[in-house]
């Protein structure tokens, strides 16, 4: 009998990262056309916001999957490590985000010491914990987990 199955908390969080992805390579492309002020409100920096809220969402959602609650302490896991940086990159593109608010007067960003550092911090963070998925495929479940 075919039946409906509710997707797991990873794959949520995994769909979610897509979304947060899709935003990220908007905003990308937006920022290398020449645009006015309002138009990279809302073309480059909005698309930035939603990217970093998604990928917020998404580590949260993936540490509840390791977790099996909102939180633990889990350093001995690997897959409780690369949800834990993945989460660390995901504040710093928050960071990021809010460092490139575009101000409406000028069409500067607020604060591009800050949105450039963090974009490259949250990088490095996810590349990190992508790096960390190569051993944790060799590793049984079992022991990813456990403390």
């Amino acid at each position: 009998m075919l039946g409906l199955q509710t997707p797991s908390i990873g794959w949520w969080a995994t769909a979610i990262r897509l979304i947060g992805t899709l935003f990220f390579n908007i905003c990308t492309f937006n920022a290398l056309r020449d645009l006015s002020t309002r138009q990279e409100e809302a073309l480059v920096w909005a698309p930035d916001a939603f990217g970093s809220i998604s990928f917020l969402v998404a580590s949260g959602l993936a540490l509840v999957e390791v977790c099996h609650r909102l939180w633990c302490w889990k350093p001995a896991g690997i897959i409780w490590r690369i949800a834990a940086i993945n989460m660390a990159g995901s504040i710093a593109f928050g960071i990021s985000a809010i460092g490139a608010r575009i101000i409406p007067e000028t069409g500067d960003l607020d604060n591009a010491i800050v949105a450039n550092s963090f974009t490259f911090i949250g990088a490095v963070m996810l590349f990190v914990g992508a790096v960390l998925l190569i051993p944790a495929m060799s590793t049984p479940h079992r022991n990813q987990t456990e403390t």
